[in-house]
């Protein structure tokens, strides 16, 4: 609970005396608040039937804003077979990934038509026509992912697949119990599945899940996480995808990258990749050199070799990009026309309307 301080230099701006902010680790939790009208704001995705009935009561809104991020297939390239390129473009075109946003996210969130690392609309700043038409969609084709693992030595059985060390092939897909993610996870284990490859989703609590003994501990083949850094630009998402979630690396003030030797890499993403048309990428030094002073030709150049790098190795595979759902009530506030004002409305991708609009003055209790 954080109460009004009546020193704060715009004191007479907010008309809220209180704030009272609640830790909801699931979307259920949050959707039962929303229903009985206790909270004013939230962040938060639905089903179709829950969207339909929460709209329904206590003027409940639903408003999707920008956002780069949502969920994403994360590969440790440690754990068999997941050190196979092959496996993991095989598995690419096996996951009809627009079936799964439409379960996972049929509200607010759209399909990721390239799965480079960057939202669409960063790939049409950034990248040319030419480079996009260089890059895979990995469209949903049985077809060429089986053709994939065979290419990487798997041989289908009347039991299923067979890896080339003559084990079976089954996989796990680990992801926090977030009921849209929980979702997805599941309708893409069934499309797996279909095809012969017995997959299970396990889904736990999230303060389990992003705990040391969940996916921080290295020990998971597929796990689902955030992508695209939360942000437009090119570098964060690429800098979450070899520093930040892998945890083994790190940028020192100077740009100097330092290897963290008692770190657990959770992804085992090698340092430098080949890539067909292009040779080798030093995904590290090129992701540090695009956050620095660099005139922006030479900057598309090298999001181009990471777009095309990711693309073609991945390190990740992007599922959906998913927008930020927020549902806010009118029943005790007047809220600003925020619609109309981009910078109202990115108050929204940031998750702090509430803070920024009562500081601003521009909400008012209802009568």
């Amino acid at each position: 609970m954080y109460t009004k301080n009546p020193d704060f230099v715009f004191a007479n701006n907010i008309t809220a005396q209180q704030m009272v902010v609640t830790n909801q680790t699931t979307n259920d939790v949050t959707w039962r608040a929303l229903e009985n009208g206790t909270i004013d704001y939230a962040g938060v995705s639905f089903s179709p039937p829950v969207y339909k009935q929460i709209m329904s009561v206590h003027q409940n809104h639903f408003i999707a804003a920008p956002q780069s991020t949502g969920m994403s297939f994360y590969f440790n390239e440690k754990i068999y077979p997941y050190n196979m390129v092959k496996v993991r473009q095989a598995l690419a075109y096996l996951v009809n990934r627009p079936a799964a946003t439409k379960i996972g996210e049929p509200i607010g969130s759209s399909d990721v038509l390239i799965p480079d690392g960057l939202t669409t609309t960063a790939n049409k700043q950034w990248l040319s026509a030419a480079q996009l038409k260089t890059l895979n969609p990995y469209n949903y084709n049985v077809n060429k992912g089986i053709s994939l693992l065979k290419q990487a030595g798997f041989k289908k059985t009347a039991g299923g697949w067979v890896m080339p060390n003559g084990k079976k092939f089954t996989v796990t897909i680990y992801a926090p119990n977030y009921s849209d993610w929980d979702a997805g996870v599941q309708e893409i284990a069934s499309q797996l599945t279909s095809v012969g490859i017995k997959t299970n989703a396990d889904v736990m609590d999230s303060t389990i899940y992003y705990s040391p003994n969940g996916a921080q501990s290295g020990k998971y083949g597929i796990f689902c996480d955030w992508w695209g850094g939360w942000n437009i630009n090119p570098y964060d998402t690429y800098n979450q995808a070899y520093f930040a979630e892998p945890g083994a690396y790190s940028v020192s003030n100077t740009g100097k990258i330092e290897h963290n030797a008692n770190a657990t890499n959770i992804m085992n993403v090698p340092e430098t990749v080949s890539v067909p048309g292009m040779g080798k990428v030093n995904l590290l030094q090129t992701t540090v050199a695009i956050a620095g002073n660099l005139p922006l030709a030479k900057q598309k150049e090298d999001v181009y070799r990471l777009a095309k790098s990711y693309n073609y190795w991945l390190p990740a595979l992007d599922v959906w990009n998913q927008l930020a759902g927020r549902t806010y009530s009118t029943e005790r506030w007047t809220w600003p026309d925020f619609q109309k004002n981009q910078a109202l409305l990115n108050m929204f991708t940031y998750n702090t309307p509430v803070v920024v609009y009562q500081v601003l003055g521009l909400m008012k209790p209802k009568q």
